[in-house]
C-alpha cells in the first residue's frame, strides 16, 4: 500500500476497504481516513504485551471471534512455554546483550523496557533499556564498550532480497561479524545471533522468544525442537509450510 513511511491514500480511497488494520506510528493517515468512512485499528506489532489482545479484538470486529479465540491460545501457549522454561532465573544471571535491526554498516537497538518486551522474555536483560531513544542508533565504539554476552542481529529483508531465507541469515551474520569489534565471536566476543526479522514482531514474534530463548540458554530448552513448533504454528494458523532454519547459528 505504498511505501514504508508514507502509505498510498489514493490507492487505499480507492479500494474502498471495510477497514484497515496498521501500526499506531501511522495515527496522521487515521484522522484522514476516518473523513472518508474508513474505520482504522492501530496496533503496535512490536510491543509484545498488544499481540494477544489485538488477536482477540480484530477476531471480534471481523466477526470470527472462534478462530481469534484458538489463536490467541496459541499464543499464550507459546509464551507459556517459555515463561515455564525460563522460571527461577535470577536477574543478575540473565544474559546482558541488545537486539539490532537494520544492516550493511548501521544499526537501530530498541530500548523501552515497557514496550518492545522480546528480550526479557526471552531470559535476558536489555543494555539498551535506559536510553531516551525508542529506537537508538549503535555505533561500533558503543558496541566494544557494552561488552555484551549476546548480540541479536534482525537484518533488514531488503538488503538480501536475492538470497535464500538461510543463506540470507548466514551471510547477515558474516557481515556483521566482519564489521564489528569481534571479527572472530568465539574468540572473547559475545555470542552472535541472527533471527529472521519475521520473527521479532507480531503474532510470530511469539515463536521468535521460543527461539532466542533456546539460544541462550539451551540446558533449559535441550529437549524442545522450537523449528518445529514453529512450523506447525505457521502450517496451522498461517497456512505457510516453511523449510529451512529461521535463525543461525
Amino acid at each position: 500500500m505504498g511505501g514504508d513511511g508514507n502509505p498510498n491514500l489514493e490507492l487505499i480511497l480507492h479500494l474502498r476497504p471495510d477497514l484497515l488494520v496498521a501500526d499506531s506510528r501511522f495515527a496522521g493517515l487515521a484522522v484522514v481516513l476516518d473523513g472518508y468512512g474508513i474505520p482504522t485499528i492501530l496496533f503496535s506489532a512490536y510491543l509484545t504485551q498488544e499481540v494477544i489482545p489485538a488477536v482477540n479484538f480484530l477476531a471480534e470486529k471481523l466477526g470470527r471471534e472462534a478462530r481469534g479465540e484458538e489463536l490467541a491460545a496459541a499464543l499464550q501457549t507459546l509464551l507459556d512455554l517459555t515463561k515455564e522454561r525460563l522460571r527461577g532465573i535470577q536477574p543478575e544471571d540473565r544474559p546482558a546483550g541488545l537486539a539490532l535491526t537494520g544492516g550493511k554498516g548501521e544499526y537501530f537497538s530498541f530500548s523501552g523496557e515497557d514496550g518492545w518486551r522480546f528480550l526479557d522474555i526471552a531470559g535476558a536483560r536489555n543494555l539498551c533499556a535506559g536510553m531516551p531513544r525508542t529506537f537508538p542508533v549503535i555505533s561500533r565504539e558503543w558496541l566494544a564498550l557494552a561488552k555484551p554476552d549476546f548480540v541479536l542481529i534482525s537484518p533488514y529483508r531488503a538488503d538480501y532480497v536475492e538470497e535464500e531465507r538461510e543463506t540470507a541469515l548466514e551471510k547477515a551474520w558474516k557481515d556483521f561479524t566482519r564489521n564489528s569489534p569481534w571479527p572472530e565471536p568465539a574468540e572473547g566476543g559475545p555470542q552472535v545471533i541472527v533471527l529472521d526479522d519475521l520473527l521479532t514482531f507480531g503474532p510470530r514474534s511469539l515463536a521468535g522468544m521460543l527461539y532466542l530463548a533456546k539460544a541462550l540458554h539451551p540446558e533449559r530448552f535441550a529437549d524442545l525442537d522450537a523449528e518445529k513448533i514453529h512450523s506447525d504454528f505457521l502450517r496451522k494458523y498461517f497456512s505457510i509450510f516453511p523449510d529451512g532454519k529461521h535463525i543461525h547459528p
